[in-house]
């Protein structure tokens, strides 16, 4: 099959974002504040790239997602800040306040737990509102989901960069000025092929970049007795539980992020 071609070869080539992330999304925008034409690239069906908000009832608007990716922004990130305002999204700063409960064979105890939150940021909707409100501010047709690239091959006397991707099961070929891999470093080392190819040595650093909290899992628990948020109350503060720990079963954290009168959303 020969691959589709994105654009004419006489057509104004932009610049390939790969990665509709935060990253790439930011990098888009400065692009095109600068009158460069961009088109971005992404894999997934869905904006957002490590931060991911899913809904926590099936009948829930933006106030019941939740984070199942990167959660916290920090009120010392001016640039953090700044996209903030530009894109009018207002964060509220995480509620921690109230006291901590672990479970050992003795029984369950119960400590003090002072605010220890200061200045962690949340969003409403999840963070992954960040990259819907950038995704939505793109021009029409200069963002296409589901589509892996493959490859980049630096195209002789400077004509810049052909990228080769898949779409579903189509190949894809796109001629740009340049491209900005928006992408973990390890995914590029181990999922883009280059032509010239890359160094060993830089192919090395690639491999060896940690990325971020990429060994955490997290996952979402529903619960929607009500006797059952007041027994989780009661049993364990007579109140609000920000905590607990349990040293004899499996569970690490729970956060009761609900009032006892309305639905619990447990994570």
């Amino acid at each position: 099959m020969t691959p589709a071609r994105s654009f004419p070869d006489n057509a104004v080539r932009p610049v390939l974002v790969v990665g509709a992330g935060l990253a790439g999304l930011t990098a888009a925008r400065v692009l095109l504040a600068a009158g460069v034409p961009v088109r971005v690239l992404e894999a997934r069906d869905r904006v957002g790239g490590r931060t991911w908000a899913v809904p926590a009832l099936s009948d829930g608007g933006e106030d019941s997602l939740l984070d199942l990716g990167a959660t916290w922004g920090w009120d010392h990130h001016p640039h953090l800040r700044q996209l903030l305002g530009e894109l009018g999204i207002r964060p509220f700063v995480q509620p921690s306040a109230g006291a901590t409960a672990y479970q050992t064979p003795q029984g369950v105890h119960r400590l003090p737990h002072p605010s220890g939150s200061t200045g962690y940021l949340r969003f409403a909707g999840g963070a992954a509102v960040l990259c819907r409100t950038l995704a939505g501010q793109l021009p029409a047709h200069s963002l296409e989901l589901n589509t892996r690239v493959t490859q980049l091959r630096r195209l002789p006397n400077g004509q810049g960069i052909e990228v080769q991707a898949e779409q579903g099961e189509s190949p894809r070929t796109y001629a740009a000025a340049a491209a900005v891999l928006a992408l973990p470093p390890r995914l590029v080392a181990h999922r883009v092929a280059f032509d010239p190819v890359l160094s060993a040595e830089l192919l090395q650093t690639l491999r060896e970049v940690p990325t971020w909290m990429s060994h955490a899992m997290k996952c979402v628990v529903v619960a929607l007795v009500k006797s059952l948020v007041q027994r989780l109350n009661e049993r364990l503060l007579g109140g609000r539980v920000n905590a607990s720990y349990c040293a004899t079963a499996g569970a690490r954290k729970v956060h009761l992020v609900a009032p006892i009168d309305r639905e619990l959303l447990c994570r």
